[in-house]
């Protein structure tokens, strides 16, 4: 679980971490700004990443080129450039997610379909969700409103990972467990006790954890892990849209 990784450790004061907390001060700081500024500033900084040469550039058009093969090359463009925009959006509310006093952050949230949440009762549920760029602050809404459980990888930078974890647990209503993504036992577990688990398996895992389904007409590897720990668990199955 991740429960040791939200205490603080001595080595995060270490030289090679300044670096680190110095961007994560400024982007502190700037989250502060009224959400109206910082939807413009996030689109800004998402129009500025577009037009650098970088790799998740080249993923991104080749992916809607791949998916889309119906719009021309204009509207393939516009795609690729919105979906930039909206990481860059991302950005500010990942900030808002993290450090956002609860009351300030709830004006700016709607949840819809909780009922159907609250009929399932009797045992686990997954909540099925993706990797939007709307991740993050759709996590801090879900753990605001009810009690669930998690999934994540850990970060390779430790004090990066730390103030992650510290943000996802923030707006928690009382107590949360974050599983390591390889830690299926702890996973099974809290289905089995009746916990909500928020899964999102939209990710290439390796074939030793996937199978190959059409994916807009397209063989993608698929995670089948949510199939099978609901079959191990009798969990429900709920999809979650961010």
């Amino acid at each position: 679980m991740a429960s040791k990784n939200t205490k603080f450790k001595a080595v995060f004061l270490h030289p090679r971490y300044w670096i680190t907390w110095f961007w994560l001060g400024v982007w502190r700081l700037v989250t502060i700004l009224p959400y109206r500024v910082l939807y413009v500033l996030g689109q800004g900084i998402g129009l500025l990443l577009y037009l650098l040469p970088t790799r998740r550039k080249h993923i991104a058009r080749t992916n809607i080129a791949l998916c889309f093969p119906e719009l021309d090359a204009s509207e393939r463009k516009s795609l690729l450039r919105d979906n930039f925009r909206s990481m860059g959006i991302a950005l500010m509310e990942v900030g808002m997610a993290w450090w956002w006093p609860k009351q300030r952050l709830q004006k700016w949230i709607t949840l819809e379909g909780l009922e159907h949440l609250q009929r399932a009762t009797d045992r686990g549920v997954i909540l099925v969700g993706m990797h939007f760029t709307t991740l993050e602050i759709g996590g801090a809404a879900l753990t605001s409103a009810i009690e669930i459980d998690g999934m994540y990888k850990a970060h390779s930078n430790p004090v990066y990972d730390y103030i992650q974890l510290k943000g996802r647990v923030s707006h928690n209503v009382s107590g949360c467990n974050l599983f390591d993504r390889k830690d299926m036992r702890g996973t099974l577990k809290c289905l089995r006790n009746g916990r909500v688990l928020w899964y999102l398996p939209d990710q290439d895992y390796g074939l030793n954890q996937s199978l190959f389904a059409p994916f807009f007409g397209i063989p993608a590897a698929t995670v089948h892990a949510t199939s099978r720990m609901a079959m191990k668990t009798n969990a429900s199955v709920i999809p979650v849209k961010n």
